[in-house]
């Protein structure tokens, strides 16, 4: 039952060439990515009270695309799917299609925060005196 779900995980990217190295990198990149996190988002405020709006809507896809990728690893769109779009549906292919959309969600919020902090696209509210630290 685990295997079933690890391997649905790496079923999300397509295979090229014939292997599927490209989907176990894809799986084990989506962990090393929030690793990287403190070295994506250079932004010079940390409290999402103070962000700009790009970055709380980038945030809130981003939890979609998290929460959208448990519920397919957790086979809850086999019940989901067909409630939703009609009984005569593949789930294959839907699982799949709405599978690699999340997953490209999940991996764009961390290249938008680094494009979005690195190249000062980011617009601030000022930080509060009583916040910020003194030297």
């Amino acid at each position: 039952m685990v295997l079933h779900r690890v391997l649905r995980i790496v079923r999300m990217v397509p295979s090229f060439a014939g292997t599927a190295v490209w989907g176990v990198i894809a799986m084990f990149g989506s962990i090393a990515v929030l690793f990287a996190l403190p070295w994506i988002d250079v932004g010079p405020v940390k409290s999402i009270r103070y962000r700009g709006t790009g970055y709380k809507v980038g945030l809130a896809v981003f939890v979609i695309a998290f929460l959208s990728l448990m519920l397919i690893g957790t086979d809850l769109t086999d019940e989901l799917f067909p409630k939703l779009f009609g009984a005569d549906i593949d789930l294959t292919t839907w699982d799949n299609v709405f599978g690699r959309i999340m997953t490209l969600a999940y991996f764009g919020f961390f290249v938008f925060l680094g494009l979005y902090t690195h190249l000062g696209w980011e617009k601030t509210k000022p930080v509060p005196e009583r916040v910020t630290t003194h030297d």
